[in-house]
């Protein structure tokens, strides 16, 4: 019973989207590369941005191209392939209600 009242709770507050996203350096191919190549400036003019995935989404290897990438960070939290956070984000709920 208490199983089953548990599992009812987690599904009733976990969130249907997860905005927590990954962010990669990706070349003008949409590969993965370095993160030191979009660092500093001038890298949008040699080709090299960043890219967005999912935090779900395996992260690719550098050389590999990145499937289903976004060019802007969702409001959520943000992270490198190594888990650091790179910019902090409240969730979408907090996002709008602070936007409003």
């Amino acid at each position: 019973m208490v199983g089953l009242v548990s599992a009812a709770f987690v599904a009733g507050c976990t969130p249907d989207t997860d905005d927590a996203t990954t962010r990669l350096c990706k070349d003008s191919m949409g590969r993965r590369v370095a993160e030191a190549n979009c660092n500093g400036s001038g890298s949008a003019a040699r080709g090299f941005s960043h890219a967005y995935i999912s935090n779900r989404q395996a992260v690719p290897a550098v050389g590999q191209a990145i499937g289903g990438y976004r060019d802007s960070p969702g409001p959520g939290e943000v992270r490198s392939p190594e888990g650091r956070v790179v910019r902090g984000g409240l969730g979408t709920s907090a996002y709008r209600s602070a936007g409003s």
